[in-house]
């Protein structure tokens, strides 16, 4: 699912790699089902594999009072092992918005969190229309992004606007420090955290203001068979990073200023939301799939697929993708 002609925000395009030599290996023996040639372990390998899990949530506020790019906040779970399979996050907007939601272990302040991006993995990324003030907006199916008992994760939250809403809490709770617990239940806390004025997080102008609250809901299972390692050690804490507010509006405390959405030459230009299938008539199966997508004469922003199982029992699944085709520069 792809929108083209839309005033394009994409690069010129990088010169194509020259062909990699041929790498693909004779099929194993297989039959009409399946060309699997690593035998997939069980989904949650576990002592006690009857285990029973039970989804839940957790929510913080919705009871914003001011916005900008994103959050950094923490999350620590307790003695149960959890996995988390979405998120709500808020805004005020109806129209759509292009979110990013990423991880790393122990705290976001640690390990370079707050400014280098290579410290943070991506969790899930793509629009969605804002549900506006009525509630959170959904971002589901993170896969099996885990936190393992007595463990701290920690979550950046980020759009590429100025549309996500959360909360101050420097005038109401003025004693409360980054890490504190902000609200808890018998399996995990989200604790008080920070705002991130700009995007991406690498501007140079972009800064982190303390004392935040992210404004959403964590979906969890919990009592799942595990299959979460041991808790790593958690790091020590980091010192203070957070940089003064500069003059803020009650709206916004945004330290960069948001480019246009699409910077174009031609920003009247309109986007036609659109779609390519390739076949649904499959006769075999396996893991997954590497394919190429090559585009013609315009730009175009892929914003979703659908695959294709034959089960209805749930999947974990990951899209990656890379510049040039999969078969150059390793991958």
């Amino acid at each position: 699912f792809y929108d083209v002609g839309c005033p394009s925000q994409v690069a010129p395009a990088s010169p194509t790699a020259s062909p990699a030599p041929s790498f693909f290996k004779s099929a194993p023996t297989e039959s009409d089902n399946s060309e699997a040639s690593v035998t997939p372990p069980p989904l949650y390998p576990s002592s006690n594999p009857s285990a029973p899990c039970v989804s839940t949530s957790l929510s913080t506020t919705f009871d914003d009072n001011v916005g900008s790019y994103g959050n950094m906040f923490d999350v620590q779970a307790f003695s149960a092992a959890i996995i988390i399979y979405g998120v709500d996050f808020y805004t005020d907007v109806t129209h759509l918005v292009h979110y990013s939601v990423y991880t790393k272990l122990n705290s976001f302040r640690d390990d370079g969190g707050r400014t280098d991006m290579d410290a943070w993995t991506l969790v899930k990324k793509g629009s969605v229309n804002g549900t506006g003030p009525e509630g959170g907006t959904p971002v589901r199916d993170f896969g099996n992004l885990a936190i393992g008992a007595n463990e701290k994760r920690s979550f950046y939250v980020t759009l590429n606007t100025t549309d996500i809403r959360y909360r101050k809490i420097t005038d109401e709770l003025p004693d409360a420090k980054v890490g504190d617990a902000y609200v808890s239940n018998e399996d995990l806390e989200v604790q008080v955290g920070a705002s991130v004025g700009g995007y991406p997080l690498t501007h140079p102008d972009t800064v982190l203001f303390g004392k935040r609250v992210w404004s959403g809901t964590l979906f969890y299972d919990v009592g799942c068979p595990s299959q979460v390692a041991p808790a790593s050690p958690t790091a020590s804490p980091a010192p203070s990073f957070f940089k003064s507010a500069p003059t803020e509006s009650d709206n916004s405390e945004a330290s960069v200023t948001p480019p246009p959405l699409y910077p174009s030459s031609n920003p009247s230009a309109s986007c036609v939301s659109t779609s390519l299938s390739t076949t649904f008539d499959d006769n075999v199966g396996s893991y997954g799939n590497m394919f190429d997508v090559q585009a013609f004469s315009a730009a175009i922003i892929i914003y979703g697929v659908d695959f294709y199982t034959d089960v209805t029992h749930l999947v974990h699944y990951s899209l990656y993708t890379k510049l040039n085709s999969f078969r150059d520069d390793g991958g």
